[in-house]
């Protein structure tokens, strides 16, 4: 859960997670101490072809399946 937290752009310590047991402690401890610092998205560098979602592999696999299979009605 920390690991995910720091992902999300939220710096929390170990000790601060021990010492809020229950998660409402912990989301106000985090709420207290969260800066105001808009999230930002890196930018995708659009020099090269931007990677398939799963979704769109899953499609592309069965387009080379079958061939037919993708043709509209």
């Amino acid at each position: 859960m920390l690991n995910r937290m720091n992902k999300a752009g939220m710096d929390v310590a170990l000790a601060t997670l021990f010492a809020h047991p229950t998660l409402c402690d912990l989301a106000a401890a985090v709420t207290a101490t969260a800066h105001d610092a808009p999230l930002t998205l890196p930018v995708a560098d659009r020099t090269q072809p931007l990677p398939l979602s799963f979704a769109q592999q899953r499609l592309w696999f069965l387009t080379q399946l079958d061939p037919a299979a993708s043709q509209a009605y």
